[in-house]
């Protein structure tokens, strides 16, 4: 199958017309999201036994998944108009899921179910159970102010608050892991909303000047930003093989090259990450069946990702592909990748089941919450003037 470049407007993206590069890296990330998730990575099995060279592998490939949806945030959200009504229904949407992942876990597996995993299904932006959710809606509420800084940002200035995000958040966050102070900018590994704003500005920042002479380049050179990209990877997986090796020989070689190549803010993580995002975004197949296959599931792969981390298919689903994947030692690996696709493909059935029934009551529930959100700031902007006015 074949791929051409996606044509796109040469200003803002006011269309309303998806653009079939970024449904691409949508479903690309979420199968690396699900990879990561499934295997663990190298770290979660015995070194040097036969999955751990591969998972180890995986791991390195797909280090960059989250990054890439911030990316696409940035990229798409520039210049948009900004709703309350879209985080209103994303909020709506997990919260439906995760009431019928425990409905289940109660009914397929009612031993597991807690006080506390109770209360977590009903409060899913504040449990933690869904970082990235909870991290992206405090991120939805800050877009206009980080649209506001790029778009009266010259090429010149935006050139510089990129490299200074770079310079602070990820080789000056790395090299303050090594020193001994993680904590010190904030960024919780990558798992916050400092670092998911980081990554928006700079794909705000790739969305505005996509003409320009670097970016464009960039853009128009997919091949060699892929081939980068896997360097990238191999030079993440070198990393884990050497502290691998040797931990407890030489002393400190964990604490000195570990943060390199787990940590989503780290450089070749963040160089990865960018570089899969150039190769991807102007995509398109030459198949318009494979186009309107991947712009159906595109959007889907929020809901996929906030159902393949309930405790119902952690505790339901999983065991089951894992007994399937034991059964044959030899073809481990196949099965486990045979299993993700699965999990991808039924996740997404289940959450075009879920906006299908849902989706109707989940839009005209967004919006009156909107409605009574705009009259109660409406009201409160009407007193104050009249208390104003009074002075």
């Amino acid at each position: 199958m074949q791929y051409k470049q996606n044509a796109l407007p040469k200003n803002k993206l006011e269309s309303s017309e998806r653009i079939v590069g970024i449904e691409i890296l949508r479903i690309v990330s979420m199968l690396m999201v699900i990879s990561i998730h499934y295997w663990g990575g190298g770290r979660a099995v015995p070194e040097f036994t036969d999955d751990w060279l591969p998972l180890g592998l995986v791991e390195s490939f797909c280090a960059g998944a989250v990054n890439i949806y911030a990316l696409i945030s940035g990229y798409v959200m520039y210049g948009k108009k900004h709703s309350i009504l879209r985080i209103i229904s994303l909020w709506l949407e997990v919260l439906i899921i995760s009431v019928f992942g425990l409905v289940a876990q109660m009914i397929f597996a009612f031993d597991t179910v807690s006080a506390k995993s109770v209360v977590q299904s009903f409060f899913p932006f504040l449990s933690g159970r869904h970082w990235y959710f909870s991290a992206y809606i405090m991120l939805y509420l800050l877009i206009p102010f980080l649209n506001t800084v790029i778009e009266n940002s010259s090429a010149q200035q935006a050139n510089r608050l990129i490299l200074i995000l770079l310079s602070v958040f990820s080789v000056a966050s790395t090299a303050s892991i090594i020193i001994g102070d993680p904590g010190i900018f904030g960024l919780n590994a990558g798992f916050s909303v400092t670092w998911l704003a980081v990554l928006f500005l700079i794909g705000a920042y790739i969305n505005k000047f996509r003409n320009c002479l670097i970016v464009s380049k960039l853009l128009n050179n997919r091949l060699l930003c892929m081939i980068l990209a896997m360097i990238c990877g191999l030079a993440i997986f070198a990393i884990l093989l050497i502290v691998t090796l040797l931990k407890g020989k030489i002393p400190y070689i964990s604490i000195l090259l570990a943060p390199a190549y787990y940590r989503y803010f780290t450089p070749l993580v963040v160089t990865q990450s960018i570089l899969i995002f150039f190769s991807c975004v102007n995509l398109k197949a030459t198949c318009e069946t494979v186009n309107r296959v991947i712009l159906c599931l595109g959007p889907l792969t929020f809901g996929i990702y906030i159902i393949h981390v309930l405790p119902a298919f952690q505790v339901i689903v999983l065991p089951y592909l894992k007994q399937i994947q034991a059964c044959n030692d030899r073809l481990s690996f196949i099965i486990s990748a045979v299993n993700i696709i699965w999990i991808f493909l039924g996740c997404a059935l289940l959450s075009f089941v879920f906006r299908g029934v849902f989706g109707g009551i989940t839009r005209k529930s967004a919006r009156w919450l909107q409605k009574k959100i705009n009259n109660l700031y409406g009201a409160q902007s009407s007193y104050e003037t009249k208390d104003a006015n009074n002075r």
